[in-house]
């Protein structure tokens, strides 16, 4: 799990510095559904990693499971986050497929 964490933190890093300079305070949409254990350890490295990085605001939008598996498909059409968790499944073909404005 650790090291699960630790790669969506690298890839945030990676994300942002393939944009433009850091002149001003840059905001990382994040969208996820963490139990309690794993969410506070992602809170902590988020901590971190904005604590090394003053100028990025990390917002992390936790969901239940449940009302994820429905948000999910809202959010990635009309207002898709930076980064969002998903799983491995028979769910995600149907998010994937070309021509959604976030693929």
């Amino acid at each position: 799990m650790v090291h699960k964490q630790a790669g969506a933190l690298a890839l945030v890093s990676a994300l942002l510095m393939s944009g433009s300079a850091f002149a001003e305070q840059r905001v990382l949409k994040y969208n996820a559904d963490y139990d309690p254990i794993p969410l506070a350890a992602m809170e902590a490295l988020i901590a971190d990693f904005e604590a090394a990085n003053p100028d990025i605001d990390v917002q992390l939008n936790n969901f239940d499971h449940e009302g994820y598996k429905t948000a999910i498909r809202n959010f990635l059409t009309t207002d898709p986050p930076d980064l969002a968790n998903w799983y491995a499944g028979n769910r995600w073909p149907p998010l994937s497929t070309p021509g959604n404005s976030w693929t």
